[in-house]
Parts: structure tokens; C-alpha cells; sequence
């Protein structure tokens, strides 16, 4: 296998994990969202406090899963840009 052949298969593989991350952080914030929204129901209506420490800790979770995720998309956008050399 030629270095030309190596470098192509580290760089497929890098977007593979750059999107494979992308993919799973998205799903993730995306069904975290109505989890958030029952926790902060419960615990403005119903005034209990253990939904409303839940909050906070999931509201963490999914703030650095929107960063990151950003991030990642900015990533693969410049991907995407120089993959077409590849070719």
C-alpha cells in the first residue's frame, strides 16, 4: 500500500469519526430536549426539588453535548472543503 493509499484511508477514517460523533451528539440533544422540558415542568408546577436538581445536572449534560456538537459540525464543514482533493 503506497503512503498516497495510507493517508487517504487516516483521513476517510478521521470524517468517519468526526461524523459517526456529530451524528450520536445531535440524536442525543435531540431527545434529551423533551427530557428537559418534563424535568422543568415538574419542578416549576409541581414544586418538587429532586426534578428540579435532575434539571440542572441533565441541562449540563446537554449544553456540552450542543457545544461539542457545533464544534464538530464546524469541523466537518472544513472537511468537507478540503475532501475534495481526494478524489
Amino acid at each position: 500500500m503506497s503512503e498516497t493509499d495510507w493517508v487517504l484511508l487516516l483521513s476517510r477514517g478521521q470524517f468517519a469519526l468526526t461524523m459517526g460523533m456529530h451524528i450520536t451528539l445531535a440524536a442525543l440533544t435531540l431527545g434529551l430536549a423533551p427530557f428537559l422540558v418534563w424535568f422543568e415542568t415538574r419542578w416549576l408546577w409541581g414544586k418538587q426539588a429532586a426534578s428540579g436538581t435532575a434539571l440542572h445536572f441533565w441541562l449540563k449534560i446537554f449544553a456540552i453535548t450542543v457545544a461539542v456538537g457545533a464544534v464538530s459540525g464546524v469541523v466537518m464543514e472544513f472537511q468537507f472543503g478540503t475532501n475534495l482533493y481526494n478524489v
